[in-house]
């Protein structure tokens, strides 16, 4: 259970890491988002599940969810 806590621990930082090189051109919204600790946590989290579940790495999440956040590649 240990190795569990400590591998979502790890993904934890290395989504931090990534965060912290937000490019506000490539991805306005994610960027914006996460300027509030709460949206952080509720980014961060998404990031995890997306990487964990769906097999992404922590980039594609990223752009994932700028997709998702950003009315500019809304599909209406």
């Amino acid at each position: 259970m240990n190795s569990q806590k400590q591998l979502l621990e790890n993904l934890r930082t290395q989504i931090i890491d990534e965060l912290s090189f937000c490019n506000s051109i490539d991805t306005p919204f994610v960027c914006t988002a996460i300027s509030s600790a709460e949206n952080k946590e509720k980014i961060i989290d998404n990031i995890m599940n997306l990487v964990a579940f769906q097999g992404l790495t922590i980039g594609g999440a990223i752009v994932l969810l700028e997709h998702e956040l950003n009315p500019k590649y809304s599909l209406d």
